[in-house]
């Protein structure tokens, strides 16, 4: 018997959902007028979260990807607070669609943009389970 198929979560889109809604609504100085996106914007906001995947490996009906999370601001501080919110909100997810687990892979590391906004990178691996088709 053939085993059935499994579609494996869009990990992007539903963390960056998951995100917008964890940041919706948040009093911190730092996350005021944040958006998250997959992809930054040819006109990129000063506040913003990209969240792009990075790799990862997984199994027949389980996923392992590695997300690599950037993080903009007008200040170092606030980009530092921000990076440091966006790790709690990504650690919020877990039972959220398809994640089971999350675990820290590297950062927040200081990184200026080439244009020397401050920014801070930082890469985490969630597990997710795939959905039968």
């Amino acid at each position: 018997m053939p085993r059935p198929i499994v579609v494996k979560a869009d990990a992007e889109g539903d963390a960056v959902a998951g995100l917008r809604a964890f940041f919706a609504g948040r009093s911190e100085t730092c996350a005021v007028g944040v958006e998250v996106h997959v992809q930054t914007p040819t006109d990129r906001p000063d506040v913003l979260v990209t969240v792009v995947r990075a790799g990862g490996i997984g199994t027949y009906g389980l996923d392992a990807p590695r997300l690599a999370v950037t993080v903009w601001h007008t200040t170092a501080t606030d980009a530092y607070d921000l990076a440091a919110l966006s790790l709690a909100g990504l650690y919020s997810l877990r039972g959220y669609r398809a994640f089971r687990g999350m675990r820290e892979t590297g950062g927040p590391v200081w990184a200026p943009d080439t244009d020397g906004t401050p920014r801070y990178l930082l890469t985490v691996e969630f597990t997710t389970k795939g959905a039968a088709a």
